[in-house]
């Protein structure tokens, strides 16, 4: 027979007996196997830096990611409409420290149109119990409450989270253009790529991210000037967005938008919008998203 085969069964063996006690497993996933001998760490020694890097919260310090509590969550999150991105994760798993790079760069890419979260299973065990939480990492999001199963990387993580988002953007083009009647009942906001601009405009998915972020307080539009002149020829467009108060639309009387980073042009739009003393439901909401 294999004269490894007896080693092999022993390994296999002590590797299911650390799966299932959760006490073992714990020292394993900190220390190896060093953290399993009987004398181990006896008494208080001092610990390494590595023991204090794994077992506080991995994003306790990103002003994107917004660390839930239970309480936090049962208040934010459940019952709420808001589309919501939560990492379950123990700041003992080396899979979730390899993950949190990318999630820290999803937070900033999509903050304003997605709320990231993360919950620190070690210290809100109940919470994650209750949520069925069985393995880290886990991904999910809300309200939908679907666990992502797709590979941890940037872009298929944002791809997967824009998903569950939606917002209605107008593709100008000269045809439709021709024959528009526009709904004057809100403002518009129109981004343009001009030959001017040689490609120094919002792209498609910053358009559709930007209507996410307005939820729907205004008419988002976009148009490429190249392709559709005639539109371009009516607006006159003194700068790549412009925004147009209501029943000012089509006209020359749009206000210019003096940036191309979505969290300013949110800002500018929310300053021009009139009576925002008089918060409704969805300004209440676009505002509750941007300051949180």
């Amino acid at each position: 027979g294999d004269p490894n085969a007896h080693a092999e069964f022993l390994q296999i063996n002590r590797a299911y007996e650390i799966l299932r006690d959760d006490e073992l497993r714990k020292k394993y996933d900190t220390y190896g196997e060093e953290g399993l001998k009987d004398d181990f760490n006896r008494g208080n020694q001092y610990q390494s830096w590595n023991f204090y890097q794994h077992n506080f919260g991995i994003y306790d310090e990103d002003p994107e990611i917004i660390t839930l509590s239970r309480t936090d969550f049962l208040q934010s999150v459940d019952g709420s409409q808001d589309v919501w991105f939560i990492n379950y994760y123990s700041p003992q798993c080396s899979h979730c420290h390899e993950l949190a790079p990318a999630w820290r760069e999803i937070s900033k890419i999509l903050e304003g149109v997605i709320r990231i979260g993360a919950v620190n299973c070690q210290d809100e065990w109940m919470m994650c119990n209750e949520q069925g939480i069985r393995a880290y990492p886990t991904l999910r999001i809300y309200p939908k409450r679907d666990i992502y199963q797709g590979p941890r990387e940037k872009d298929a993580l944002i791809r997967y989270a824009m998903s569950f988002v939606s917002a209605h953007v107008v593709k100008f083009d000269d045809r439709m253009f021709r024959t528009l009647k526009a709904d004057t009942n809100k403002p518009w906001l129109v981004s343009f790529c001009r030959d001017i601009d040689e490609g120094d405009c919002l792209d498609d998915d910053q358009v559709f991210k930007l209507a996410v972020m307005l939820n729907n307080l205004v008419q988002v539009a976009s148009v490429n000037c190249h392709a559709d002149p005639y539109v371009c020829e009516q607006l006159k467009p003194q700068s790549t967005i412009l925004f147009y108060p209501t029943k000012d639309f089509p006209s020359n009387n749009g206000y210019s938008i003096t940036s191309l980073n979505l969290k300013d042009i949110v800002s500018q739009i929310l300053a021009l919008l009139p009576n925002l003393s008089l918060i409704t439901k969805d300004h209440f909401h676009v505002k509750k998203n941007w300051h949180d």
